[in-house]
């Protein structure tokens, strides 16, 4: 059957990784309704006859529990039964993948980009198996109106040749995850102690690196700058955007003509200046061995001064904050905002703001996953957001004089301290960024940095048989060359030619010639 091809196609990737009644939605989008810009009310179940057990699997940092009321909320609603699967990231890829071997699919569920990316393999064998449901198809014959926005606006940023197939159907909804938003983590006390400022470019990120490492506030020998380097060189792409221009994904237009940031200049002097960081000490050595929790473990025990970390709320709060104040209950972190500046200005890689989708899978009970569309079509409501936000009134805010007052307890207790409630992370979790009252002032700071300084991919959706068989070649001879020049294994001056040789025979100019037609296609 197929779906082994499906099954075979995944293997590899995560390798790869190692290194009716239903009809009818409960509140139709073609109308806000009386309740759609206020306190969200549940009793409308009725409108959906038979009760429906749905289930949903994705990546969340926290248990959803049965009795979170925002799920009993929803169930109510809609007249279903939802039972949430989370796991951390990478376990609930790997129960995913089992479960889609073995034919037992969930009703919805969250896939990551590298499934996705450029309509992958792993995505079309779903679609071409029919396990994948037509959206498009689904969202138009039920009237999902803000389904069918949601996809016009992807459409719109151009992303529809990762998600879309030839005729323009979605098999997925693309999930808008917000834009990128990395961070540059520092130990304040260190800087208050040292009589320091928090920098506001890469040379002055030097100067404070140099400070850090000879002064040693906590007695540990730190390592000055600690970043995750064992998942690929994503961290340093950081520095690197802000002398190249460019963002990590590398290909550009200059001067009229196609070609990667690997060929700028610019790109090789931000390689000499890793190597200066690394060379002087004041980089992680055992960078290219750090998961990000390793990296993390550094930052919060006074082994390193600097972490470039990602810089939503749990990962401030819980992954940075916390652990540290537990280390030591006197210590302090600040971000860098405005990011570094670097040769080219005020720059930082930021991104496409899609990079996962949620499929709804086929089963032998269709109506199940109609009816979790329209759960999915409501939440994109004014009464939805307002729910995934805030939750329920009465039991997680109250309002007084118009304004939301939290009842912490509860609200803490199914929301987890995250910006917005697990139900938003299947469709449209970005708008917490930028909606959510309990977004730190500082987060929300660093988040509109990326915004108004972030470069993005300058083409988005070639795939062809060049890039699928020459892009992972041509990724790991660019991780061995940028690892040896930074750690001095290869000499920059005297080698560069020997690293641009070899990466660019591996289909560089194959893929230029793919990019241009694309190109040429697309303006068609």
């Amino acid at each position: 059957m197929k779906t082994r091809g499906f099954i075979l196609a995944l293997i590899v990737v995560l390798l790869a990784g190692a290194l009716g009644a239903c009809a009818k939605d409960a509140e139709p989008s073609g109308s806000a309704g009386p309740a759609a810009s206020g306190s969200p009310t549940a009793a409308s179940g009725s409108e959906f006859e038979e009760k429906k057990d749905i289930e949903v699997m994705a990546w969340w940092p926290i248990v959803v529990k049965p009795e979170d009321e925002v799920i009993k909320f929803i169930n109510e609603k809609f007249n279903v039964n939802l039972k949430i699967t989370v796991a951390d990231w990478q376990p609930n890829i790997d129960n995913l993948a089992m479960r889609v071997a073995s034919g037992d699919y969930p009703t919805y569920a969250l896939m990551p980009w590298y499934w996705v990316g450029d309509l992958g393999v792993q995505y079309k064998a779903l679609v071409e198996d029919k396990v994948a449901l037509n959206v498009t198809e689904l969202a138009e014959k039920h009237g999902f109106t803000r389904i069918l926005d949601q996809l016009k606006q992807a459409d719109e940023l151009g992303v529809n040749p990762i998600y879309a197939d030839a005729s323009g159907d979605y098999y997925s909804i693309p999930r808008n995850d917000g834009y990128p938003n990395p961070g540059l983590f520092i130990r304040q006390d260190w800087l208050d102690q040292l009589n320091l400022a928090i920098p506001t470019s890469w040379d002055e990120v030097e100067t404070v690196l140099k400070a850090f490492v000879a002064n040693d506030p906590d007695g540990k020998k730190n390592v000055g700058l600690t970043l995750n380097g064992a998942d690929g060189l994503g961290t340093f792409d950081q520095i690197l955007t802000a002398f190249t221009g460019v963002h990590p994904v590398g290909w550009t237009k200059q001067n009229g003509q196609w070609t990667h940031r690997a060929l700028l200049p610019e790109f090789k002097d931000g390689v000499k200046y890793l190597h200066r960081l690394y060379e002087e000490g004041l980089v992680d050595k055992e960078f290219g061995f750090l998961k990000a929790s390793n990296a993390r473990e550094k930052f919060t025990t006074g082994r390193a001064g600097m972490i470039i970390h990602n810089a939503n709320g749990v990962d401030y709060r819980d992954f940075i904050q916390v652990p540290l104040t537990q280390y030591n209950s006197s210590a302090e972190v600040t971000l860098a905002v405005p990011f570094p500046s670097g040769p080219k200005g005020q720059i930082r890689a930021s991104g496409n703001p899609y990079g996962s989708t949620g499929i709804l899978f086929a089963n032998k009970d269709e109506e199940a996953s109609v009816r979790m569309l329209a759960i999915l079509d409501w939440l994109l409501s004014d009464e939805g957001t307002n729910l995934s936000l805030n939750g329920v009134e009465g039991i997680h805010y109250d309002l007084q004089d118009g304004k939301v007052v939290y009842r912490e307890d509860k609200w803490q207790a199914d929301f987890g301290g995250i910006e917005h409630h697990f139900i938003r992370h299947l469709i449209f979790p970005g708008i917490a960024k930028e909606q959510s009252p309990r977004v730190l002032p500082i987060l929300q700071d660093n988040y509109n940095d990326v915004i108004e300084h972030g470069v993005r991919e300058e083409i988005v959706g070639v795939n062809t048989e060049n890039t699928a068989k020459f892009g992972p070649k041509m990724s790991e001879v660019y991780t061995k060359w940028i690892t040896n020049f930074v750690i001095g294994d290869a000499d920059i001056d005297s080698e560069w030619e020997k690293f641009i040789a070899e990466w660019t025979s591996y289909g560089y100019e194959d893929i230029i010639k793919d990019i241009e037609n694309f190109e040429a296609s697309s303006s068609n």
